[in-house]
């Protein structure tokens, strides 16, 4: 974990620099600006106090979730008329810009509290996204790594023998 916030604070500092000073200096001047009018200072609720009601996406177990099967209702709408966004239901609460934007606060009000040479952008994102999203990005990925390279992998194999 120690090397992993090494790397990622090092990674967000080069990033900063590189992206933000050289290639888009009207953009850095914008955040700064907006950064600016935020009290950063202002101490946030914690986020999992907010509570609001569930989407069909929260509702479901996770193996609905790992194959859309709580989608179905909206599939069955689609298939017979066109989609509104009246449709498509509430949006999931850990999904929800407030939710998100006070998640995001909390931790960077936290992050603050370290020394600067702690300190890491990549911390607060991963804390405010979550590790569960991560480790089930990166497994999806894995799969679908797995079967566009495997077959040809197998392929190979096969025609050299």
């Amino acid at each position: 974990m120690k090397f992993f916030r090494s790397f990622a604070g090092w990674i967000s500092k080069k990033v900063e620099i590189w992206m933000f000073r050289e290639k888009f200096p009207h953009l850095a001047d914008t955040l700064m600006m907006m950064m600016n009018d935020v009290d950063w200072n202002h101490k946030s609720d914690n986020p999992s106090s907010i509570k609001q009601e569930k989407s069909p996406e929260e509702k479901a177990s996770w193996f609905s979730f790992l194959f859309f099967f709580h989608l179905d209702g909206l599939f069955a709408i689609g298939y017979q008329k066109p989609l509104e966004l009246s449709d498509l239901g509430e949006i999931s609460t850990q999904n929800r810009t407030e939710l998100v934007y006070k998640r995001f606060e909390y931790y960077f009000i936290e992050e603050k509290k370290l020394p600067a040479h702690q300190r890491s952008l990549w911390t607060i994102v991963l804390k405010t996204i979550g590790y569960e999203k991560l480790i089930f990005a990166v497994f999806l990925f894995g799969i679908y790594s797995t079967l566009s390279f495997g077959p040809v992998y197998i392929l190979n194999t096969l025609v050299k023998h």
